[in-house]
């Protein structure tokens, strides 16, 4: 079953059976999904049993192969930086960045992209998962992944940003009552056109415009 996963030649074939393909990634993926179920169990052993005993049948090949797997899986699924909720004791949003191409809808502007932050109340085990990772990361073990968070966002455009991202975040966040928001833009790069210097200067409220369809402008 692996080895027809790994030929990639023989999976994207006309002549491969849909079928077959479609059993192979469901049955895969409920592999992976028992293994990473199974580690909250694991943690409660290892709580429970002496450490030599636990010494005793460990190996630098389990060892090796566990970090492989944490590293893997965190380049898959970053955790989302998370910062306390200014005025709320005790409370903490998570803080998501991205970096979105309006193309030629700002004034002023052709080609114009802008970084975005998308904040959610975050849930206990975002605030755990972020503690986790901040901890190993003091200790450069997963600094390219934290360079990437805070330096290189993932690029997507408009329209990926309203059909999947944020219906992605909010149907997460709302199973807890609460959603996510977009903060207001704060710097936008892009190659200048004839209106640029006449313009330039509603680049923000309109992209906040953009970003925030269905909010309304307050009444004065």
């Amino acid at each position: 079953m692996l080895e027809k996963r790994k030929n990639r030649e023989l999976w994207e074939s006309e002549d491969f059976d849909p079928k077959e393909r479609k059993y192979i990634d469901f049955t895969l993926r409920r592999y992976i999904e028992k293994q990473f179920d199974s580690l909250d169990h694991l943690l409660r052993v290892l709580e429970v049993m002496p450490d030599a005993q636990i010494k005793s049948i460990l190996t630098p090949k389990h060892m090796a192969d566990l970090l492989k797997v944490v590293e893997k899986a965190i380049e898959i699924l970053p955790p989302a930086i998370v910062e306390p909720i200014e005025g709320e004791e005790g409370k903490y949003q998570t803080n998501r960045s991205y970096s979105i191409n309006f193309g030629s809808k700002l004034v002023g502007a052709k080609d114009a992209n802008a970084w975005i932050h998308i904040t959610c109340p975050a849930s206990e085990d975002e605030v755990e998962y972020w503690k986790m990772f901040h901890f190993f990361k003091e200790y450069d073990v997963f600094d390219h992944i934290f360079k990437d968070l805070t330096q290189h966002p993932p690029k997507h455009t408009l329209k990926e940003l309203h059909q999947e991202i944020l219906p992605s975040l909010n149907k997460i966040a709302n199973q807890r009552g609460v959603f996510c928001k977009i903060e207001p833009v704060k710097t936008i790069t892009g190659k200048p056109n004839e209106e640029w210097k006449e313009k330039s200067q509603y680049q923000f409220k309109q992209a906040d415009e953009l970003l925030n369809p269905e909010k309304k402008e307050e009444p004065k």
